[in-house]
Formats: C-alpha cells, sequence, structure tokens
C-alpha cells in the first residue's frame, strides 16, 4: 500500500550545531494512507509539502541568523567553549528580537532591506566594542554571530557619564585640539562610564576625510565613545546616512549600564521605521529601567511631552552651541555648547559630565582647557585703597579636570611681611570671595591666593 506523508514541522531558518546555516528545513514523518482516501490524502498533502517549501525559502531567503556570545580570547570569532548569551536585544534597524537560551537570534530582514546588524549591549559588557556588523551584498544568508566583551569593573549605584557635541572636524587641523580636549576628559577622577558626542561629529558629511579626522581623535580615547548622528554628518545622497553608517554604526541603538537604559536616536531624519524600533525596543529592552534619550536636534515642547510619555527622564542635544536645562513634566532636556569651539551664547567650550544614581540626575558643565586657573579680579594691581577701610577680595579659581573645594588667601607687605591671611568662599563655579577687615595703613601690599582641588592637590 502507498504511504502519504504528513508536515511536522517547518523551520525557515536553522543554524545547524556545525555552524552551518540551512534553510527550508521540513521535517516529515510517514503515515499510512487511508483506504478509499490515499489518491486525496496524496496530492492534499504533496501540494502542502509544495507550499511550505516555497514559503519557507521565499521567507527566509533575506533571514538573518546567527548566536551572541562572548569573545573571551577577543579574536573576533565564536570559537568552541565560549559562553553564549541569552536574552540580548538584537536589531537590524526594523526589528528588536531577544536571543534564546542557546544565544541564538534570528531576523526576517523582509525585503533584504538590512544594512547592518547590531546589539543593545547588555550592562555588564563593553560599550562600543564590535556591537554591530556592516552586511556585504549577499552576507545576510550567512550565519553572523556577534561578540561581547566582559567589564573588568563593575559599575556602582552612582556613576557618570560625559557628554560632548558639535565637534565639527574639517580641516587636518581641527584634529590635534580634539584629541587634546579629550585627554582632559581621561583625567577626570572618577573616570566617567563612558563619553557620548551627541551628533555634528563633522563639518561636512560627505568628505570621507573629516570621518578620518574623527575616528583619528577617538581612537586616542581609552573610555567607551559613542556617537549621534547630526545635521552636518549627512552626505548626500538617496541614503543621507552611508558615510556615518560606514565609520560609525548603525544611526539609532540602544544599551544599558546599571539600571539604565539609553538610547540614541536619528533626529535628523525620522521614520516611522525608527518610531516602531524604538517602541519595541523599549518594550524588551527598557522595562523597569530609567530611561536617559541621546540626539543631536533639541526637542520641542511637543516631542518633549512624546518622550516624557515613553518615560523618558532625560534628553541629552546638541545643535544650538548653547547652554540650556529645560524641566518638562519629569523629563530633564539638557542642551551643551559644541566641545572646544564654545558656544553661540558665549559659553565656553566645554563637557557635560552626569552624575546618575537610580532616578536621581544630577549635571555640571566642564568648561574646557583650564588648569589650575587663578586670576585674581579685586583688589586690582594698581588699586589706591583707601586707607582704614576694609578690603573686598575676589578671584576666579577653575580647573577643568577637578573641583576646587577650597581657598585662602595671605596678604602681606610689598617687603615681604605678614599682614593677615584668611579663608575665601566660593559663589559660583569660577568665583571665590572674601574681605580684609582689618584697617591697612597706606602703602603697597601683595595678595596670595592657593586653592585646593577634589584630587587633593594645592595649587
Amino acid at each position: 500500500m502507498d504511504d502519504t506523508f504528513k508536515v511536522w514541522s517547518i523551520y525557515t531558518g536553522y543554524t545547524g550545531p556545525d555552524g552551518r546555516h540551512l534553510q527550508g528545513v521540513v521535517h516529515l514523518y510517514r503515515m499510512p494512507a487511508m483506504e478509499g482516501t490515499m489518491n486525496i490524502q496524496r496530492w492534499f498533502y504533496r501540494l502542502i509539502l509544495l507550499a511550505a517549501l516555497l514559503g519557507a525559502t521565499g521567507a527566509s531567503a533575506d533571514a538573518m541568523t546567527g548566536r551572541v556570545y562572548e569573545d573571551q580570547n577577543e579574536n573576533g570569532r565564536l570559537d568552541a567553549g565560549e559562553p553564549l548569551v541569552a536574552g540580548v536585544g538584537v536589531s537590524d534597524g526594523s526589528e528588536v528580537v531577544l536571543s534564546d537560551a542557546q544565544g541564538r537570534y534570528r531576523l526576517a530582514n523582509t525585503g533584504g532591506e538590512a544594512r547592518l546588524v547590531y546589539l543593545s549591549v547588555p550592562s555588564g559588557y563593553q560599550l562600543g566594542r564590535g556591537f554591530y556588523r556592516l552586511l556585504e551584498p549577499g552576507e545576510a544568508g550567512e550565519a553572523l554571530d556577534l561578540p561581547l566583551y566582559p567589564r573588568t569593573e563593575p559599575v556602582g549605584a552612582e556613576y557618570t557619564f560625559v557628554q560632548v557635541t558639535d565637534i565639527h572636524i574639517g580641516r587636518p587641523g581641527d584634529v590635534e585640539p580634539f584629541q587634546r580636549a579629550i585627554r582632559e576628559i581621561h583625567e577626570l577622577s572618577p573616570p566617567p562610564q563612558f563619553i557620548m558626542a551627541t551628533g555634528d561629529l563633522v563639518n561636512t558629511g560627505d568628505k570621507t576625510e573629516e570621518y578620518d579626522g574623527y575616528l583619528a581623535g577617538i581612537q586616542t580615547s581609552t573610555l567607551p565613545w559613542l556617537s549621534v548622528f547630526g545635521n552636518h554628518d549627512a552626505n548626500k545622497g538617496a541614503d543621507r546616512v552611508a558615510n556615518y553608517r560606514r565609520y560609525l554604526g548603525p544611526d539609532y541603538y540602544s544599551f544599558d549600564v546599571g539600571g539604565h537604559h539609553f538610547v540614541v536616536l536619528n533626529s535628523i531624519h525620522r521614520s516611522e521605521k525608527q518610531t516602531q524600533w524604538l517602541e519595541r525596543d523599549l518594550q524588551l529592552l527598557g522595562q523597569d529601567k530609567v530611561r536617559v534619550v541621546f540626539q543631536h536636534y533639541p526637542p520641542g515642547r511637543e516631542e518633549l511631552e512624546r518622550l516624557a510619555g515613553y518615560g523618558a527622564r532625560a534628553v541629552l542635544t546638541g545643535h544650538w552651541h548653547s547652554n540650556k536645562i529645560v524641566e518638562h513634566e519629569g523629563l530633564l532636556s539638557l542642551n551643551s555648547p559644541a566641545f572646544f569651539m564654545g558656544g553661540i551664547d558665549n559659553s565656553g567650550a566645554g563637557f557635560r559630565v552626569v552624575t546618575l544614581e537610580g532616578s536621581r540626575i544630577a549635571t555640571d558643565w566642564r568648561y574646557g582647557g583650564q588648569e589650575q586657573t587663578i586670576e585674581i579680579v579685586s583688589p586690582a594691581e594698581t588699586l589706591r585703597h583707601p586707607e582704614g577701610k576694609e578690603l573686598l577680595l575676589l578671584a576666579s579659581l577653575y580647573d577643568t579636570t577637578a573641583e576646587v573645594v577650597s581657598a585662602r588667601y595671605r596678604l602681606s607687605t610689598a617687603a615681604g611681611e605678614p599682614v593677615s591671611q584668611g579663608d575665601l568662599y566660593a559663589e559660583g563655579d569660577l568665583s571665590w570671595r572674601g574681605r580684609e577687615s582689618r584697617a591697612l595703613p597706606a602703602g603697597d601690599y601683595a595678595l596670595e591666593v592657593v586653592a585646593s582641588d577634589t584630587k587633593g592637590r594645592t595649587w
């Protein structure tokens, strides 16, 4: 008697134990045909089998599969014995999926439009390192394994990160001051967990040599460096993010540090695709975490309300070259001046240090290029002070990499004989004030100011 076949299961994409990617796999089991129905069953199940094979092959031709793993020997490929990581977000810019218990993922990549595949790096792993892979033509059908690199230091309940923005690398001569400004961030204590550059990284996105200059700068950083797409970073043509993506990876993505979920958005070229990605990302990866957003354009009122609706606690931006802080319905909007050029509102060049502890956010703008700076404002060098009157003392004290915690003054005669000494008191980020209340006789005097900072230095 003839046998017929029933479809047991269909896989549109499968990575075998040997690592090979299989497509259109159909498992069958044999079932004897019932008398009188043999021909009907045979043709019926043949049609099902044919449709399954055609459907599976067509649906998975562009699918992307692979595994997420810890690259313990840091050779960039999955080796025997290296741990596979479950529950990691994987995306192609459209879908967001989680790796399964064996570290496997599958992205449908409908229409074959994906240009890259990337991870949402979870807490406990290094940021900005090997988290994305650009796709070459025809590569979608191959297994695309993605590495994670464990952190060497745990993240405390309170930690900091640094925002820089509007770097505008345009000429070869811009690279050296860029690198110098980066070195100042590395002198902070404690060191930040990462540095985020919120757009306008180069001046003209068509010029790949400017991207080369940007890379020459950030490659000197030993801290994780992450980037945001800005309007100056766009190239001409149909795909405005092609150069950015080629040099820096996805133009929207996410990652975790501690209990915080960070989302990077492309505010220049918004799309329904990005919005759907964002909602899926927050649904899968942002639950029960404090959410922080980075983008280039500062949000208007409508967008602030939308971001607040997504549960964002803060959004950090650039573009305006100014220093503005706005709070809206519990959402903090932080806009910063240019990294080493300053702002159009006369804000000094520098960077923003953000401290996070749970939902608490504190921010401190650090002026760049200031190394143990002391300037005595009052009394002026040529001041003729009225005899018998108290003396106003005013000094500007600042260091980019540390906060001044105390200051003292010493007053002496022109011959070096001590007259008095005392404390100065902080009145702002730079200003320290004091008074010499003793009646001073006429004559020439010398004033010395000494500062102490959070690094334990006295200068």
